[in-house]
C-alpha cells in the first residue's frame, strides 16, 4: 500500500510539469505499465488528474492519452491555506496596514519570522528554510541565477485558489522570500490555466553566497 502512495505522488510530480502518457511515466518512474496504472486509475477517480488528449503515433492499436493535472482540484487541497490563513487574519485584524499591498508585505514577513523561529535556523541560513517550508506545501521548488538576480519557480502553485481570485496574495510570498534572503524580490508568475510560480530575488553581490547556503541545504 505504500509503494502505491508513492506511486501516486510521484506521478503527480511528473505530471505537474507536463501532460504524459502511462508509457512515459513508467519510463520516468522505471517502473512497469501496470505499477502506473493502478495509482493513475485511483487519482483520476478521485478528479485529480484528466484524460486530455490523443498521442497518434501511426502506429496499429489505440493512440495513447495522455494525462494532466487537473489544477482546480489539486489547489483545492493544498496545505498551504492553514499555513497562510492565520497570519493574513492576524494582519487584517490589526489594522495596521493601510492597503493591500502593505497587507500582504506583513503576511510575507510574519510567514518568515515563524518559519525561521519554527526551524531554529539563523536569519543566514532562512532562505534555505523557506523554500524547504515552500516545497511541504506542495511547491516544486525550481531555483536558476539569472544574471545577478535568482529566479525560484514552481510548476505548482500552494495557493493557487487565492491567486485565481486575487493575484495579490503572491506579493506575500514575495515579501516571504524577501525576509528571508535579506534581498529585494518581485513576483513573475504565469496565471494562464496551469498557474507557474516565479520568483525573482535581487541578490547581487549575495548571489553566489546565497547559491551555496541553498546547495549546502539540499545535500
Amino acid at each position: 500500500m505504500s509503494e502505491i502512495r508513492s506511486t501516486k505522488t510521484e506521478i503527480l510530480t511528473k505530471l505537474r510539469h507536463r501532460p504524459m502518457t502511462i508509457s512515459e511515466l513508467g519510463h520516468e518512474l522505471k517502473v512497469t505499465r501496470n505499477a502506473v496504472l493502478v495509482p493513475l486509475t485511483d487519482l483520476e477517480s478521485r478528479g485529480l488528474i484528466r484524460r486530455v488528449s490523443v498521442e497518434r503515433t501511426g502506429r496499429a492499436g489505440k493512440p495513447a492519452q495522455r494525462y494532466e493535472i487537473v489544477p482546480e482540484m489539486f489547489e483545492a487541497t493544498s496545505p498551504a491555506y492553514q499555513s497562510i490563513s492565520p497570519h493574513l487574519l492576524a494582519v487584517l485584524a490589526s489594522g495596521t496596514t493601510s492597503s493591500t499591498g502593505e497587507a500582504m508585505e506583513a503576511v510575507g514577513k510574519s510567514m518568515h519570522k515563524e518559519v525561521n523561529e519554527a526551524v531554529g535556523r539563523s536569519e543566514r541560513l532562512g532562505l534555505a528554510a523557506a523554500l524547504k517550508f515552500l516545497s511541504q506545501q506542495g511547491a516544486e521548488i525550481e531555483i536558476s541565477p539569472d544574471g545577478k538576480d535568482i529566479l525560484v519557480m514552481s510548476h505548482s502553485c500552494p495557493v493557487g485558489r487565492l491567486v485565481r481570485t486575487d493575484t495579490c496574495i503572491c506579493s506575500a510570498i514575495a515579501s516571504f522570500l524577501a525576509a528571508a534572503s535579506g534581498c529585494p524580490a518581485s513576483a513573475e508568475c504565469d496565471y494562464a490555466d496551469k498557474l507557474t510560480c516565479c520568483f525573482r530575488i535581487e541578490a547581487g553581490k549575495t548571489q553566489r553566497d546565497l547559491l551555496k547556503q541553498l546547495r549546502h541545504a539540499s545535500t
